[in-house]
């Protein structure tokens, strides 16, 4: 087991073991707001891409083998499909105020079924499975196709993703800023809730744009050693769900002058400030809070009345 496949495995143990707690620490939240619902199904598919990492690099056999590269494919399409999906959530929660609509979701859901369904036909129609040096690899028939495979599976998207979130979150920094003069509480809620999500689109920039530009080195034959290539998509993608988790749980104070620093707005986030410590002191009632802050709809009547009873 070579240094690659020990990094790699320690990423996806790590990543896995990450994302639990991020489970465990948003099923312990009474008041979801949409923010929290949309990380609670997030989170669950950054646990998959981790075990499914550690089946990879331990395969037993050439079908689990098959098996987890399928899963694999589809996992990490779902993950980019979410992560675009948040940006436009948050575009419309903020720029247009209004929330999704349950047909946008449907079509949306149907739309990324279908491309991935297509890439996967293509994918197991052209390459075989392969296990080498205890690592699950899709080997291509051909150098051409090899070449396709990489443009269809990890650039295309990945570039046409990041260009339609910045696009959304550079529509969604400008709003912020130009609200920030009103200093309301329905501005605050809005800064609230990017504050919560919009990270997710700023680690898969992190970390896929770059392995884009080194697949295209790679596509224009500057580099050959394709295993070496290999080795480092394989270090991408065991550790990026651990640095998706982490945005969770960076604490509030780093949020929030990085936040301030990116959309500047002074004393915009005071309001939020007071509210939520007048929320966690008892000060303020959880219903009036939710309402102040328009996240009222996720509300249980009955479990608020619950918890002020005791």
């Amino acid at each position: 087991m070579n240094t690659y496949i020990i990094f790699g495995l320690l990423g996806n143990c790590l990543s896995s073991l990450v994302s639990c707690l991020v489970i465990i620490q948003l099923c312990l939240i009474k008041y979801k707001d949409l923010s929290n619902k949309l990380l609670l199904i997030f989170m669950p598919i950054d646990l998959a891409m981790g075990i499914v990492g550690i089946l990879m690099i331990l395969p037993i056999n050439i079908e689990l083998c098959s098996a987890t590269i399928w899963l694999l494919f589809i996992i990490r399409d779902i993950h980019r499909y979410f992560v675009l999906l948040i940006s436009i959530v948050m575009y419309l929660n903020i720029v247009k105020s209004k929330p999704i609509s349950k047909i946008f979701l449907i079509f949306y859901s149907i739309f990324c079924a279908i491309l991935t369904i297509i890439k996967l036909a293509v994918f197991f129609s052209k390459a075989e499975m392969i296990i080498y040096n205890n690592l699950c690899f899709i080997y291509p028939h051909t150098n051409e196709i090899e070449n396709w495979l990489i443009i269809i599976d990890e650039i295309a998207p990945d570039i046409i993703i990041f260009i339609i979130i910045a696009y959304l979150n550079n529509k969604i920094r400008l709003t912020l800023i130009s609200e920030a003069i009103n200093c309301n509480i329905i501005s605050t809620s809005k800064r609230f809730f990017a504050k919560r999500l919009i990270g997710y689109g700023f680690v898969f920039t992190l970390f896929f744009v770059p392995l884009c530009i080194i697949l295209i080195v790679v596509l224009m034959h500057a580099y050959t050693d394709k295993m070496l290539i290999d080795y480092m998509m394989l270090e991408f993608y065991s550790w990026y769900p651990l640095f998706n988790t982490m945005i969770y749980g960076c604490t509030k104070s780093f949020k929030r002058n990085l936040f301030n620093f990116i959309i500047p707005s002074p004393d915009f986030d005071t309001q939020e400030e007071i509210l939520n410590l007048m929320r966690e002191e008892n000060f303020l009632k959880p219903r009036f809070y939710l309402d102040m802050m328009s996240i009222s709809d996720s509300v249980n009547i009955r479990e608020v009345n619950r918890t002020n009873s005791n």
